[in-house]
């Protein structure tokens, strides 16, 4: 049985790197620029999302307060006109602007007025009311047949809450969104970094000639898809480098092997004694033995090339 020389397998070896050096080639990388990738889409999609439904939930929180502060006043307002029905009934306008001095007792009230036609009556601030004040609302009622009570309001108290709303929006949306990266992260490298590092390292190794890698992850997804065929591919090209080396080896034994004797021809016994030679010492010789065939010819003369073929054989068989 033939055996291939140390010389006639180095072009198969120079093929087929090892394992250890085909893993040297990272794919961290990859990894995160996929990510980084994935967070360019996500962050503003979360932060468009969630900061609109979040605005959304706080404008319709800031209407509710609104008109939470317009009916507020208004029952404050109804309630002080009768009030102050009864005191114009009874002690006509003597009392009427200490009554109308306690609306300001609530820091929404701006200013109160209270009106016969168009002739001031009593104010808050004395004198001036209302005049030249900016307001958010007014709530006018009627206190008598010939009396009006005007009420200037602001809104500060809803906005001061709308901006602590906000705030509180803001440093939610903040965290959330770091647990959202902070959860995405290892979501992304469970579901879809490691498989794919997993793909890319093994074809990165595949790249440098080693055919027995496969991956181990089993899934029902694109990815699982993408793998299963990455290790069918495997077993294919194992098999194809499987078959060169057998063909390469069959080549090499056909270039030094005869066909008829089976043993080695003129450049299997060159490459030998050259190696052998190399490879001698005093301690190991070498030795080369020259063996005649006396006769030849006339048996080939004699008998045909067939049986000439045949005593060939024959003597390599003893040989």
């Amino acid at each position: 049985m033939f055996t291939p020389t140390k010389k006639s397998t180095n072009f198969w070896k120079r093929q087929t790197p090892s394992r250890q050096d085909a893993e040297t080639v990272g794919f961290k990388p990859y990894r995160a620029r996929l990510f980084i990738k994935f967070l360019i889409i996500f962050v503003p999609v979360f932060v468009i999302s969630a900061g609109t439904g979040l605005q959304i939930v706080s404008n319709h929180e800031t209407r509710i307060s609104q008109n939470l502060l317009s009916a507020r006043i208004g029952n404050q307002v109804a309630r002080f006109s009768v009030v102050i029905a009864q005191n114009l009934s009874e002690n006509g306008l003597m009392s009427s602007q200490s009554l109308i001095s306690t609306l300001l007792s609530n820091r929404a009230i701006q200013c109160a007025e209270l009106r016969a036609g168009t002739k001031l009556v009593a104010a808050v601030p004395a004198r001036i009311g209302c005049k030249g004040q900016e307001r958010y609302g007014t709530v006018k009622l009627p206190v008598d047949a010939q009396h009006d009570l005007i009420v200037y309001f602001n809104d500060e108290e809803v906005v001061a809450a709308r901006q602590s709303r906000n705030e509180f929006i803001l440093a939610a949306l903040a965290v959330g969104l770091l647990l959202s990266i902070t959860a995405s992260f290892f979501g992304f490298r469970w579901t879809v970094g490691q498989p794919v590092g997993s793909l890319l390292n093994a074809i990165n190794r595949s790249a440098t000639g080693d055919t027995a890698v496969r991956i181990d992850i089993e899934r029902d997804d694109e990815l699982g898809t993408v793998i299963k065929a990455f290790n069918n591919m495997q077993s294919t090209l194992q098999e194809n480098a499987e078959n060169i080396q057998s063909h390469v080896q069959d080549l090499e034994e056909l270039a030094r092997i005869d066909t008829l004797t089976k043993i080695g021809n003129r450049l299997m016994y060159r490459e030998t004694l050259e190696e052998r030679v190399q490879t001698a010492t005093r301690e190991h010789p070498v030795a080369l033995l020259l063996i005649d065939l006396d006769g030849f010819k006339e048996v080939n003369d004699g008998f045909g090339h067939p049986t000439g073929d045949q005593l060939l054989q024959k003597i390599a068989e003893r040989l």
